[in-house]
């Protein structure tokens, strides 16, 4: 395998794990997010609840999309980079604002949304937009596809708890 396809198949099975993660969390966690999307944005509950089924939506196609591969590999790449970069600018505009707000992307958390959130969904953002502008097919399920899916399974939960990770380096840091 050439290193272009490698990357993309790596991304393919990363953000694969990393929307299922996304998907389960807001559906065990739907109160809490719509409670956060309430205060924070001072939207009613109506409305937070139609951004939640937006995002649930959303977050479902893109895994359905790169779960199917083939021809629907560049869509779910495509939508994946596009929300990605919008829910990075919320990021730090809310930052920006010093504005608290709870993450609870991946399901219930007490965490208020950090630079570890940017620095994750930057992440995340490179590798979408990798997969959508590399050309490379998806292929049947090899041997390297099983090495890929097992290398991208603790990348993933690194991913996903990346901002708790950064919160907790940050506090030793400001401890110092």
């Amino acid at each position: 395998m050439i290193f272009n396809e490698t990357l993309v198949i790596f991304s393919r099975y990363l953000l694969i794990l990393v929307m299922f993660c996304a998907v389960w969390g807001k559906l065990n966690n739907r109160a809490n997010f719509c409670t956060n999307l309430t205060d924070t944005f001072r939207v009613s509950g109506s409305v937070a609840m139609a951004i939640y089924c937006t995002l649930l939506m959303l977050e479902s196609g893109i895994l359905a999309a790169l779960l199917y591969g083939n021809s629907l590999q560049f869509w779910g790449f495509l939508i994946a980079s596009v929300t990605f970069a919008l829910m990075t600018l919320v990021i730090i505009v809310l930052l920006l604002r010093h504005q608290v707000f709870k993450c609870n992307c991946f399901g219930e958390s007490n965490h208020n949304v950090n630079y570890g959130d940017v620095i994750r969904n930057a992440l995340l953002l490179t590798l979408a937009v990798a997969g959508f502008l590399i050309d490379a097919p998806s292929t049947a399920f090899t041997t390297e596809h099983l090495l890929l899916l097992l290398a991208a399974l603790p990348v993933a939960m690194l991913v996903v708890y990346f901002s708790d990770i950064y919160m907790v380096l940050s506090w030793r840091e400001n401890q110092a």
